[in-house]
Formats: C-alpha cells, structure tokens, sequence
C-alpha cells in the first residue's frame, strides 16, 4: 500500500514537474517571439522612414530637372515626332477637253511698302532764356522781310537770330516729308507777324505733307503736322467784339464758325473726328487739337487787326 502511495507521488511529482518545464518552456518561446516582434517592427519602421526617405530624394531630383510626373527621366516635355503618313495617291480620272482649266494670266500680287522708322530727333542744348517767351515773340509785326533764294536752314537761323525765336528743328521728321535743308527760299512779305512769316516759309518748302510750327517748353518746334497736333482741348474764346455790328450776335456767331471751319483743318470738324465749336454768350467753347487750337487764336487775332484798319 505504501509503495503504491509512493509511487503515486512520485508520478505526480515527475508530471508537475514536466508540467513547470512545458510552462517555464511556453513562457520563454512566448517572450522570445515577442522580443522578436519587437526587433521585426523596428526593422519595419526604419525601412518606412528610408522609402520616405528616398521618395523625398526622387523628387528633389526631379526638380531640379525639370521632370515631369509620369514622364521618364532624360526626356522630359520631349514627344517621339509621329511618323507621316505618306499620302495616297487619289485616283486619276481622265479630263475632258471640255472639263480641262482655261490658262489665265495672274498680275503678281504687290508687296505692302514697309513702314518708315523716323529715328528721333536731337533736343537743341539749352540756352539762356529768352528776353520774351516764343508765344510773344512769334507776335512781333515786322514791316517787311525778304529771302531771296537762301537756303531753308539759312533762312530757319535768321528767325533765331534776327528775332529772337529759339527754334527745334526736327530735321529727321522733315527728310520724312521731303524737306531739305539746302532747299532755297523766295518770299517777300510786309506787315506781317513773326509766326505767320515762319509758316509761310514752311509752305514754301513743303513739297509733299504738311509742314508746321508749335510751342514746346519754351521751343518753338518744327516738323510734320502729325507730330506737332498734340491732343485734345476745349478752350473758351472771347469773342463778343467780333459778333458786334450789323446782323446780330447769331448769324455773326454762324458765319464766325464757318469761317473757322472752313479755314483751319475741315475735316477734323467732320464726324467721326472730334473738332467742335459752339457759341454761348459772346464765347466760342472749342473742342479741338493743340495745333488747331494755336491755328484758331491767329485767325481771331487777324479779324481784329483787319477790323481796326
């Protein structure tokens, strides 16, 4: 009895015991696998931040030349040129007499003339300012003045030098026109102004295109008209003592206008161009360019002096 009792603990001892060692063993794989899990994950993350890694290089990369996204390194915004297609040939069907073209002559077509480049001209250096400004020195009456086949620039110098007119000269935009200087001059005039004697001087020059003068910053400039018309402006005229007298201060006022009009530039008083004069209360209110404007102020100014003699 007693060696069945003891050989029965003794199997219970040897089963607990191999019980422990199945569990001490279980244990231990358990924290070996984890341990290993633990260095696996690990492992996983450093190669996650090395692929971030080197997608960030990629695209540095690419940057910097310029590859486009989807487009293969070395031939970026570069397209295989398609292949031509040859053409066939259509086919050919035999042409009448009376289908066949008629030969005609065909005039050739002319070539537009290219547009003239005028290179600028030189602004004269500054000179002492004039005893009178060139408005006032352009009014000066002179009793006769006479050229007798000088030359154009000869003549241009006795205005600056006789009467004190400081002259821009724009020599390129009149070589435009067809003006030389070494073009003579012949006029004789007597009881006339300053201006008007100069701009009968460019009159007598002028072979093709209008020749003018205008005021600029103290310069009395000359060159073509279209680079003298300057812009658009409305200014008021007193002219009550020319609607004065016989008729009446409206068909005065009718027949100062066409004066006007029919003197200085008519087409620019024409639709669609933006020349306009009106008369209120013994004004003209005039809408019209620098040119035309400086053009308006002579005209009145000779009505008066025709009215007083």
């Amino acid at each position: 009895m007693e060696n069945r009792l003891f050989a029965a603990v003794a199997v219970a001892a040897v089963f607990g015991a191999g019980v422990a060692a199945a569990e001490d063993s279980r244990d231990a794989l358990i924290r070996e696998l984890t341990a290993s899990l633990e260095i696996k994950e690990k492992q996983i993350e450093k190669l996650k931040s090395e692929v971030e890694r080197l997608k960030a290089e990629v695209a540095r990369l690419k940057d910097k030349l310029g590859i486009a996204e989807g487009q293969p390194a070395g031939g970026a915004g570069k397209t295989e040129p398609a292949r031509p297609i040859p053409p066939v040939a259509p086919a050919v069907k035999p042409i009448s007499p009376a289908e066949r073209p008629v030969a005609r002559s065909v005039s050739p077509v002319e070539k537009p003339a290219k547009a003239k480049t005028i290179a600028p001209d030189t602004r004269p250096a500054a000179r002492p300012a004039p005893a009178v400004p060139p408005e006032t020195a352009l009014q000066q009456k002179l009793a006769q003045i006479k050229f007798d086949g000088q030359t154009f620039e000869q003549v241009l110098e006795s205005f600056q030098e006789n009467h004190g007119v400081q002259l821009w000269v724009k020599w390129n935009q009149l070589a435009v026109a067809g003006i030389q200087r070494k073009a003579p001059v012949r006029l004789a005039m007597s009881n006339i102004t300053v201006g008007k004697a100069l701009q009968l001087v460019l009159d007598e020059v002028s072979t093709s295109g209008r020749i003018e003068y205008g005021v600029e910053d103290g310069l009395v400039v000359i060159s073509q008209a279209e680079d003298l018309a300057g812009g658009i402006e409305v200014l008021t005229y007193d002219v009550k003592d020319l609607l004065s007298g016989p008729g009446g201060r409206a068909q005065n006022s009718a027949k100062l206008i066409r004066t006007i009009t029919g003197t200085i530039d008519p087409p620019s008083w024409k639709p669609p161009n933006i020349g306009l004069i009106r008369e209120i209360g013994g004004r003209l209110f005039v809408t019209a360019n620098a040119r035309n404007q400086r053009a308006i102020a002579d005209l009145l100014k000779t009505l008066r002096d025709q009215e007083q003699r």
